[in-house]
């Protein structure tokens, strides 16, 4: 593993690592990864999030060819509401940012939504609009939205 996700790793309680991004029928596959990535559970008791904070359900890190990745993730079953996304995978990020990354480290950030049920056509095209970015290391980035059982390897490239 590398000193990036170890130094990661160090800061969390062990309860808060999650093996895959599941939740209920909405998933994503480890399949096609060069390397293990580190996936933080968001909704766990253990860390110092208050319970009533919106939240993102993963935040996964990991070093795929060679670079060092942040990707906050948030499953929905049913209906995506972008306004509702957005704020958060941004409350995940600035978990992360504030509590989980060094300062000098370079990262590739994807905020990543996944819809489990019907993706709508209007959806998709909503999410891309400007008000609904998430904003990390200065820069303003695009909300991936991605069907159930998309591996990962594709959202990292």
């Amino acid at each position: 593993m590398s000193n990036f996700l170890e130094e990661i790793r160090g800061k969390l309680p062990e309860n808060c690592e999650a093996r895959r991004c599941k939740k209920g029928r909405c998933s994503l596959t480890n399949t096609q990864l060069q390397s293990t990535p580190f996936i933080v559970d968001m909704d766990c008791d253990e860390l110092p999030v208050p319970p009533d904070q919106k939240r993102c359900d993963y935040i996964l890190f990991s070093n795929e060819g060679g670079h060092n990745w942040m990707v906050p993730i948030e499953m929905k079953k049913g209906s995506v509401d972008p306004g509702e996304v957005q704020k958060q995978l941004q409350a995940g990020t600035n978990f992360a940012a504030s509590t989980l990354l060094s300062k000098n480290v370079a990262i590739k950030f994807k905020p990543l939504a996944v819809c489990g049920g019907t993706l709508k056509r209007h959806v998709s095209q909503e999410i891309k609009k400007s008000q609904y970015k998430v904003e990390f290391q200065a820069g303003k980035h695009e909300i991936k939205l991605c069907r159930s059982g998309t591996s990962l390897a594709s959202v990292l490239t």
